[in-house]
């Protein structure tokens, strides 16, 4: 065995799985339960082992891929109604018939709530043999009837097979789009319009409509990146006409107008991206979650166009606004942290291109002490977050403290390996700039440090680093 096998699989490892491992080691019997619970926590914490202890070692690898394997991961309900079908195997063949039979009966109600089709037809053949043991005189009605339940089962099983295929053939175009031909985007179309919309209420709100939001966004990202707009608007007319969406399923239907909007905001169509968002403010959500989400994404989407049209003084109006009807996210930031940090740097940002500074730095500050840089999902949101500081402390004209947090973020920056040509650029201009006292000269100095900004860096890797359009603030001066 390669001795980096070993280390993989415990890299791999969640916390939950760690501690239920050890759990699980610690059940065994034997001696040697120390030496392999030791041999694990070295190589969780340090990455590395001895190459003394080979059997040891093969043998801590193989009771972790049979702890893997036996540990559940499988969906609840789903492990539950396996379990129950294996119950009635069991009472059945041990002749239990009245105790089978109870059991078979809550079990299919189960698996057709949550739609567990093939333990469904297990169940029914149970049930038929359950019914040819009574002597009844409507036994052929009664088999009739549980053959018709299998009928409809393995037709749903045939649209999901149905789905699956759809959905591996969009991700496939989505995986290969740059090696395809035109036309194969259009035999996707044809297929997708081709494709069975369950249009029983209950179906129509679950697994299919799920399955199919996922398709569509993948083939709708493939389709964004080979810019075939006429077929983008197809396809949203395709998804907006499903019979249960925007009642049952709003979730769904704000993302694909959301997704929608995308292509509209990209070509410049404000009008119809206008009209969307409209449409989208229209929507009723279902759950205290969903308010949430909606009401931060319809402020994200007002918060663009604002940008788009320059409005920025409006920007801290519509943040406000927002932030009220996000209280609850004010109250569990941890809960929601998407949110809350996304809401915070966006009112950062719009207070500071308001030039509303003071509310701007304290919106960067909530930020820089709810995420650390240890948050590795927000690192780059916590280093956004001090470069604007920066830029917030040089329009308040604050230059002794500026000074100052040019060179602890300076240091920060290296510290931590994330210093970059653009930040040294933005840095240094900075320092320059503070000695700038003519108008004249301070204007030169922003059209040398834009020219640099344009050699070094494209404009989407700009917005990747500042997290808005830096050019927005040089213009002031330029």
């Amino acid at each position: 065995m390669k001795s980096d096998k070993l280390i993989q699989i415990v890299k791999s490892l969640s916390s939950i799985e760690k501690g239920e491992f050890k759990k699980h080691v610690r059940k065994l019997s034997g001696n040697s339960e120390k030496q392999y619970i030791s041999l694990f926590e070295n190589i969780d914490k340090h990455g590395v082992y001895s190459a003394d202890g080979a059997s040891v070692k093969n043998y801590l690898y193989n009771t972790l891929l049979d702890f893997l394997e036996n540990f559940s991961v499988v969906d609840p309900i789903e492990d539950s109604i396996n379990k129950s079908v294996k119950r009635a195997q069991l009472l059945y063949g041990r002749g239990i018939y009245n105790s089978c039979n109870d059991l078979v009966m809550d079990a299919c109600q189960k698996a057709e709530k949550y739609e567990c089709y093939p333990q469904l037809l297990q169940l029914y053949d149970i049930k038929l043999l359950l019914i040819a043991r009574k002597n009844d005189k409507n036994l052929g009605e009664k088999v009739e009837d549980v053959m018709n339940d299998k009928a409809t089962v393995i037709k749903k099983i045939d649209i999901q097979t149905h789905y699956h295929r759809l959905f591996i053939l969009v991700n496939n175009f989505y995986a290969q789009y740059q090696a395809l031909k035109e036309h194969t985007e259009l035999l996707v179309i044809d297929e997708w319009k081709n494709t069975p919309l369950m249009q029983d209420e209950k179906h129509a709100i679950t697994f299919y409509s799920k399955f199919y939001y996922h398709a569509f966004h993948q083939l709708y990202a493939a389709i964004l990146k080979k810019d075939t707009f006429q077929i983008k608007q197809d396809i949203f007319h395709l998804w907006e006409a499903h019979p249960y969406m925007k009642e049952k399923n709003p979730s769904l239907y704000f993302n694909v107008l959301s997704t929608c909007m995308l292509a509209f905001y990209q070509r410049n169509m404000f009008d119809r991206y206008t009209g969307l968002l409209k449409k989208a403010e229209t929507i009723k959500p279902l759950t205290e979650n969903d308010r949430i989400n909606f009401t931060y994404r319809i402020y994200k989407h007002h918060y663009d166009l604002l940008m788009v049209k320059h409005d920025y003084k409006r920007l801290p109006e519509i943040g406000e606004k927002a932030r009220k009807q996000l209280e609850p996210v004010y109250i569990s930031p941890i809960h929601y942290s998407r949110i809350y940090i996304g809401m915070e740097f966006s009112l950062a940002v719009g207070c500071f291109l308001a030039a509303e500074y003071k509310k701007s730095q304290n919106h960067v500050n909530l930020l820089l002490n709810t995420v650390t840089a240890n948050q590795e999902s927000w690192q780059y949101m916590y280093y956004s977050a001090r470069l604007l500081q920066l830029l917030i402390f040089y329009e308040m004209e604050d230059y002794t403290y500026l000074n100052d947090l040019i060179v602890s973020t300076n240091k920060y920056f290296r510290r931590h390996h994330v210093l970059k040509p653009v930040h040294l650029l933005l840095m240094n201009h900075l320092k320059n700039t503070m000695l700038a006292f003519g108008k004249n000269e301070r204007v030169e100095k922003f059209k040398a440090f834009k020219d640099e900004l344009e050699k070094l860096s494209t404009p989407s890797d700009l917005h990747a680093i500042f997290q808005f359009d830096i050019y927005i603030w040089v213009g002031r001066y330029v």
